[in-house]
């Protein structure tokens, strides 16, 4: 198996978001990404200088978030 093939399989199992993509996904602005990552508030790593988040770790948290009462 070539290297190029092992990192589409990687990235077909495992998909990784950029804060862009995070962003775009979950419709709001980059900076919030930032702030939420910085915090830990979203469930993200840093791997060297960027934030990196699990689309499906994402849509598990969402799905939690979206079962705690509103305290708002």
């Amino acid at each position: 198996m070539s290297n190029g093939s092992t990192l589409k399989k990687l990235n077909d199992s495992v998909p990784l978001l950029s804060v862009d993509d995070a962003a775009l996904y979950l419709n709001i602005p980059k900076s919030t990404i930032y702030m939420l990552c910085k915090r830990r508030i979203i469930p993200c790593v840093k791997i060297g200088k960027h934030w990196r988040c699990s689309k499906d770790t994402l849509d598990k948290w969402i799905a939690e978030q979206s079962q705690k009462p509103c305290t708002d």
